[in-house]
């Protein structure tokens, strides 16, 4: 059920009618697994660094776990052309500016935190990128930004 809201979502973003073509959003920061990591698992840990990832799109090694663009770049190009010079690489721990967004998302991230798991008794043995991780890191650099009018105008 939840996959069909999210694929409604993205394909609305996707398709939103030309009258509303005029508006835009300053910034948008991404959040989830591997549906929209953009490289931050291979900055954690490695893994999509390599052929074939990013083989027959980018020519090169795109550190993502799709050979081609992912959801998140379709929306940020729909959005702005602006967006353009962050579509294949938005890590958020890197010293550049943030005003039109940044990627949080780690391919294998889970909803729930790894204290939900233990918990239920399981043996966790992962890294914690859960979504409430993400949003740490979102309020992180938030506090860390320059850029106050950007807070003025996110919408959630």
């Amino acid at each position: 059920m939840a996959s069909f809201i999210s694929l409604g979502f993205f394909l609305h973003q996707l398709l939103l009618p030309a009258a509303h073509s005029s508006s835009s959003y300053p910034a948008i920061f991404g959040f989830g697994n591997s549906l929209t990591d953009t490289g931050n698992l291979v900055f954690f840990s490695g893994g999509a660094g390599r052929l074939p990832y990013g083989e027959t799109y980018f020519g090169h090694p795109s550190d993502r776990f799709s050979d081609g663009r992912l959801v998140i770049d379709f929306i940020g190009i729909r959005n702005s052309p602006s967006f353009r010079s962050l579509v294949h690489r938005l890590t958020w721990n890197s010293s550049e500016n943030f005003k039109h967004g940044a990627n949080f998302a780690v391919a294998g991230a889970c909803a729930l935190g790894n204290a939900f798991f233990e918990a239920e008794g399981l043996n966790v043995t992962w890294k914690d990128y859960s979504l409430s991780t993400q949003f740490k890191w979102f309020e992180q650099l938030l506090q860390r930004s320059t850029t106050p009018s950007l807070h003025r105008k996110l919408v959630f």
